[in-house]
Order: structure tokens, then sequence, then C-alpha cells
């Protein structure tokens, strides 16, 4: 999926689309579920931060 993601950046600006996605497992210290959303939350907007980094902000305006 990001490399899908990654290569519609080359593409001309009204044919490029991105998302953020964020993965986490359930490990043996989890207590619950939300634990592993937060961890994957977390993952999500590290990756918005990179993406951001490499590719700037630009408005869809």
């Amino acid at each position: 999926m990001r490399k899908v993601f990654e290569e519609s950046y080359m593409l001309q600006p009204w044919e490029k689309f991105s998302a953020a996605s964020g993965m986490a497992e359930f490990a043996s210290n989890d207590n619950s579920y939300e634990m592993v959303f937060k961890r994957a939350d977390k993952a999500m907007y590290a990756e918005k931060q990179e993406f951001k980094k490499i590719h700037g902000i630009k408005d869809s305006r």
C-alpha cells in the first residue's frame, strides 16, 4: 500500500493521493486493546510526519 502511495507522487498533481496508516501487534505485556490502538495511532502520526518531511505540506484547495 505504501509503495502505491509513493508511486502516485510521481504523477500529475491532480492524480496524486495519500493516506497514513499505523499498525501494532498485541504484545504479551498489553493489558487492553487500547494499548495496541495507541501504538498504532502513534505509528500513523509518525508516518504522517515523515511524509510531510519528504513531500511537504500541500494545500488541497
